[in-house]
Parts: C-alpha cells; structure tokens; sequence
C-alpha cells in the first residue's frame, strides 16, 4: 500500500465572534476587503457567509421561534434601544409569551413563558446582543443644549425616513406636542439588552429637583 503524506490539521486563526462583527460591519456599509482585513477572515469565507448558501448549523433541540420571528424580535429590541427604552430579560421572556399566545403552537414552556434556559439559547444565538447595567438620567439633572436639540430632530428625521413614515412631517396636525411623559417604571441599575453596534442605552426618569 503507497504511504500518503500526513494531512496537516486546519486552525481558524480567527473567532466566530471576530467573523460575526466583520458580517455586521459589510451589512452597514463597510467594504468587503477592509472587513477581512481588521478581523483577519478570510475573504472566501466571509463571502460565502454572506451568501444565501450559507445556512448556520446548531446543536440541540430547533429554536421555538423561526429565524424570521426571532430576527423581528431582535429588532424590537434595537429599535427600543434607539428609542432610548432599553429592554430587559423579563421584557423578551414576556414578549415571547404574547407572541406564544396569540400564535400557538407545541413548546416546553409554562404558561408560554421561556425561562432562563431560553434566554441564555437566545442570547447564545445573537451574539451581536449582550446585557449591561442602564444609566438613568434624570429630566431635572440633564443638560440639554442647543446642539442635543438640533441632533435630536435630525435623529428622528432619520427614523421616520428609513421607516418611510418621513410624510407625517408634511402635515404639522399630526404632530403633537407634550410637557408630562409617562415612562415605565424599571429599578435603578437594572441590568438591560444591549446592541453594541447602537448607542442610547440610557432610561429617562423623572426625579424632583433640589431646591439650594
């Protein structure tokens, strides 16, 4: 029998983490090319990554929640973030439990409610989402200058474009105004969802003012 060569074993010289990041840099915006070369990917993988043929293997039991319903749960999470209504574990475990609700279907939860065992496969799966402690800011502490107030409105100019609601902008009766918001009450510190890629993970709360 002819002796082969002994086949050396391939290692990634790079993490699924590092892969994961440079994905999300090329989906906003960034070059292909620049991504390989700050996460060190190579360029063939990357590409196939981001191809339709692409599909991720996982181990253990099938999600409750397709792909496409956790991806619609993933950017309520985002789009609270940006709102600067950061959510929390029991908010995802409790919007589940609506969903669960409202679409029924066979699942290992009581009462339609995940547990930890979920949100920690949840959050396994998005590595993108990652948890921290929230600052909340004060409205009697916060200083507002006129450059806060002028990025603000291009922020939700933004917003109302890329959801294509930037019409409501054309008919000032549809605009309203309030001096009292009424916000969800969340204990100080509380430990929230965060998407890194995103700022504003900040709570606003109303505290009464020190009279000196």
């Amino acid at each position: 029998m002819p002796k082969t060569a002994p086949q050396e074993s391939y290692t990634k010289k790079y993490s699924e983490e590092s892969l994961n990041k440079a994905i999300e840099k090329v989906k906003n915006g960034m070059p292909k090319c620049t991504a390989c070369n700050k996460y060190n990917i190579p360029r063939a993988t990357l590409q196939f990554r981001l191809s339709d043929k692409f599909t991720k293997s996982s181990h253990g039991p099938s999600p409750i929640l397709s792909s496409q319903e956790e991806d619609l749960l993933v950017n309520w999470i985002k789009d609270c973030q940006r709102k600067g209504f950061p959510r929390r574990k029991e908010d995802i475990q409790t919007s589940v439990k609506q969903f669960l609700d409202e679409s029924p279907r066979e699942n290992p939860f009581k009462n339609n409610l995940p547990g930890e065992g979920w949100y920690k496969a949840f959050m396994k799966r998005h590595p993108d989402l990652t948890t921290r402690k929230s600052e909340g800011v004060s409205v009697a502490s916060s200083a507002i200058s006129e450059q806060d107030i002028r990025k603000w409105f291009r922020d939700i100019h933004s917003y109302l474009n890329e959801k294509g609601y930037d019409e409501v902008l054309e008919h000032p009766e549809r605009l309203f105004n309030a001096d009292e918001t009424n916000f969800q009450l969340c204990p100080q510190n509380k430990r929230v969802i965060y998407f890194g890629a995103l700022k504003m993970c900040m709570r606003s709360s109303r505290v009464k003012q020190r009279r000196h």
